[in-house]
């Protein structure tokens, strides 16, 4: 059926064990299950899906005495490989099919594992996308964007389609990276380059509502220090998301439905606000250590301006218990005082989720309807917004 040979230090070993992490069984058997494809060229293909997300990996092995395709056990494996004895300086792998059954052998050194697999027909196999768009981003700017941006999406709001990240590409190269909760929202911009939208396209920008649980995954394959492009081949609701120095490809359906008008709930503030300039790590010691006794339910921070001097306080009224941290600000601009109250915690993952030495926090004291707009100048395509609390 199939027979082929490695070595234990061959990108096969690492490709099982990356694809075989994204093999879930929650939604049918046949998920938690590897497709290997065997070429007689020495091309292997790995791929798993769990029903709404499709994973593939390329690699090669040393040697392919049978090419053949097989379904594994991608837990069991993948441990195998893991495990592999160390004095083992080739490993070969023989499925077989006798009356319907399929069972193979792993051997490597004096260790053998027998397995039982299962026909690759059983593998659901995806509808790959149509190229109706395509076009290329630098890994690490679409890492650092998807990251942000999927801290403050949310996993199980009634709103489905706030669980999810939105993707905006403008014909002209701009995209934009958005995701809100409705309570605080973060937005990263960056630039990819133009590229053509069909003439039949009925705006100028491509819009892709992508999942919250694909971005995580997507996130975690690009890898924090990815230095290459990505590709992304889009139809009318799919994307599939290729690496190709790596050899993996991630393809899921993209959210059905109209995400919000993000750029609506941005603030624009006039010559009235109040706009501050803090060190970074500074306010987000103060935030966490002022948290501690904020109101267990609430779990509210005031934060008072008079003059260049900040205060953020916290208080837990039924155990008459608070916190008071106070620090100056590094510049100061429109009225001189104000008080506002934020959630300790919204506030907080807004400010980490930028970057810089020094963060801008713009307010409208005399409206607590309108939310506070935090910047860093270090990144002036980024933006977190977090609404005030409502007493």
């Amino acid at each position: 059926m199939l027979a082929f040979n490695f070595v234990p230090t061959s990108s096969f070993v690492s490709a099982v064990a990356f694809v075989a992490a994204h093999a879930k069984g929650t939604i049918a058997p046949i998920h938690k299950y590897l497709l290997l494809k065997v070429q007689e060229n020495g091309v292997v293909s790995v791929q798993a899906t769990n029903g709404s997300y499709y994973l593939g990996r390329s690699c090669r092995v040393d040697a392919v005495r049978e090419g053949g395709s097989v379904c594994l056990d991608a837990g069991k494996f993948s441990a195998i490989l893991a495990k592999l004895p160390s004095d083992a300086q080739s490993v070969s792998v023989d499925i077989v099919e006798d009356a319907g059954r399929i069972t193979g052998e792993v051997k490597a050194g004096r260790s053998r594992f027998k397995l039982v697999g299962e026909s690759p027909a059983q593998f659901p196999q995806p509808e790959l996308c149509s190229n109706h768009f395509k076009f290329t981003v630098p890994a690490a700017q679409m890492v650092a964007a998807l990251d942000k941006a999927n801290r403050v999406a949310p996993s199980n709001d009634c709103r489905a389609i706030l669980n999810s990240v939105l993707m905006e590409v403008s014909a002209t190269g701009d995209c934009a990276v958005v995701a809100s909760d409705g309570m605080r929202l973060a937005k990263k911009e960056f630039r990819i380059g133009s590229f053509s939208l069909p003439a039949d396209h009925p705006t100028d920008s491509l819009k892709m509502v992508m999942p919250k649980q694909q971005v995580g995954q997507l996130i975690s394959l690009i890898g924090r220090n990815n230095a290459t492009d990505l590709v992304f081949v889009v139809d009318r609701n799919r994307v599939a998301v290729i690496d190709p120095s790596q050899g993996w490809r991630l393809q899921f359906s993209l959210v059905d439905g109209q995400y919000p008008n993000w750029r609506s709930v941005v603030p624009r503030p006039s010559e009235s606000w109040t706009s501050i300039e803090l060190e970074r790590e500074a306010l987000i010691g103060c935030l966490e250590r002022a948290r501690i006794l904020a109101d267990e339910k609430k779990c509210t921070i005031a934060l008072s301006l008079n003059g260049s001097e900040l205060s953020i306080t916290s208080s837990n009224g039924d155990r008459e218990e608070g916190a008071i941290e106070q620090m100056t600000c590094a510049s100061c601009s429109g009225k001189k005082a104000l008080r506002v109250c934020f959630n300790a915690n919204f506030l907080l993952q807004a400010v980490t989720g930028l970057v810089g030495a020094v963060v801008r926090l713009t307010l409208d004291g005399d409206n607590t309807q309108s939310a506070g707009l935090l910047e860093a100048d270090s990144d002036a395509l980024a933006l977190q917004v977090v609404s005030q609390y409502r007493a």
